[in-house]
């Protein structure tokens, strides 16, 4: 059994530990005495997906707040766009990309930080392209019968 850490001491578990992770910090406004930790919640999941569509990623933590959620994508940030949305909340971030293109494709990353340590986990989107037709056929709405009778009819004489 190892011996239990000073109050200013940093521990650092062997690679088979819970998940918890404890550190030395200084947190203006808390009493509490806890020692501060952070661990995920969930793990992101690899996605595919076809152009044109939408994926949405959710990351969860549990953690001494403030927890800092960051999202990286192929090891940069994550540009907020039209198409590219980022909300976080007091333990989960979601990252909603829309009308995804074969660009969006590679390696996205959630990092959740606070006083103690920081945990990330990891997720492969694929984004296959989808032929213009199948495109087009997607985007085409039902219409009756009738109508597509005498949009497509040609009378000659």
């Amino acid at each position: 059994m190892s011996p239990r850490p000073e109050d200013d001491d940093l521990v650092i578990e062997p690679a088979d530990d819970d998940g918890l992770h404890y550190g030395n910090a200084s947190m203006e406004g808390t009493s509490t005495g806890q020692r501060p930790y952070i661990r995920l919640t969930s793990q992101l999941r690899n996605a595919t997906k076809n152009a044109g569509d939408e994926v949405r990623f959710r990351c969860e933590a549990l953690g001494t707040p403030p927890l800092k959620f960051i999202w990286l994508k192929n090891k940069g940030p994550v540009e907020k766009s039209k198409r590219v949305k980022i909300r976080d909340k007091e333990s989960s971030s979601r990252l909603v990309i829309t009308q995804l293109d074969v660009l969006d494709s590679g390696y996205y990353q959630c990092i959740v930080s606070n006083p103690a340590a920081s945990v990330n986990t990891t997720s492969v989107l694929r984004v296959n392209n989808v032929p213009d037709a199948v495109k087009s056929q997607r985007k085409d709405h039902i219409t009756p019968r009738s109508q597509l009778l005498s949009t497509n009819t040609k009378i000659t004489r």
